[in-house]
């Protein structure tokens, strides 16, 4: 019998070597990336301190570290960058991380928002995906639009609201009174302020509607507006639930918004000078 030469041992060897490593590479190929999804919205509770919810859901079957989550969108200058972070998604939940909304940008065009979002997977191995979020409710549209009715608003005319409430009796009943002082900036245009409406805390005496329909130009002289409400329920857990009671709502024609809508915020001593009167007229 003959035996092989010592080249063909050499080749043999070599075969051998590159077919295991090829065995040894096909059982450590990469890992796919996790499956997340994102979408964009606001609670009632965001309303106050402006902020979007950046909901993320890991589809896949291992359980994701979240390290960042951030938003960009042409409606908005900057980042919005997702707070309560790390945080472990686990595989098949879905998360809300409250992120503070910029600056709105009011010439922008209406282009699609994206989330950034990076982690670590079950493996340990770092990833960043760039994602197109869902946006229920509209909500970063309804918010620009919030935003940009109020600062044309507020360009020709601003509304401050008085450092206290005053009260007075009627019909045996404790009414609250806001004065604001409406005072044009000296800006050319004009806008009006057509109604004001209450809230999850407050009525006018008048209804739910009071119609306003004032008018202000750079030459008109600074006007008070006094708001008497009333509480539009009792109950202990309504105050201590609130979170957008003492908020002032008002629509407005300003600038290219024929019907403005936004909301203007009184002082913390208002707020708990509202809170103390509910809690008087209801018996608390």
């Amino acid at each position: 019998m003959r035996r092989p030469s010592r080249e063909s041992i050499r080749l043999l060897a070599g075969m051998l070597a590159v077919a295991t490593a090829m065995a040894l590479l096909s059982g450590c190929s990469t890992a796919p990336p996790p499956k997340l999804s994102v979408a964009l919205f606001q609670n009632r509770t965001d309303y106050a301190p402006r902020l979007l919810e950046v909901e993320i859901t890991n589809h896949g079957s291992g359980d994701v570290v979240i390290t960042a989550a951030t938003f960009v969108s042409p409606y908005f200058a900057g980042t919005g960058r997702a707070g309560h972070l790390p945080y472990t998604l686990v595989a098949g939940t879905t998360t809300d991380f409250s992120a503070q909304v910029p600056a709105a940008v009011c010439d922008a065009p209406n282009a699609k928002p994206s989330v950034s979002v990076t982690g670590r997977d079950a493996h340990g191995t770092e990833f960043r995906q760039t994602l197109t979020p869902t946006v229920p409710f509209d909500s970063l549209q309804t918010l620009h639009a919030q935003d940009c009715g109020q600062q044309a608003f507020e360009r020709v005319a601003t509304i401050v609201p008085a450092p206290h409430l005053r009260f007075e009796q009627r019909n045996g009943k404790e009414i609250a009174l806001l004065d604001l002082v409406i005072a044009p900036t000296g800006a050319s245009g004009s806008v009006r302020l057509l109604s004001t409406t209450g809230t999850t805390l407050l009525i006018p005496v008048e209804g739910e509607l009071r119609m306003l329909d004032l008018i202000f130009t750079a030459s008109s002289p600074p006007t008070t507006l006094t708001l008497d409400y009333v509480p539009s329920r009792c109950g202990t857990h309504f105050i201590s639930e609130d979170k957008i009671g003492t908020l002032i709502p008002f629509h407005a024609q300003a600038g290219s918004f024929a019907d403005a809508y936004f909301r203007v915020a009184v002082s913390p001593e208002v707020k708990s000078e509202f809170y103390d009167w509910i809690g008087r007229v209801c018996g608390q």
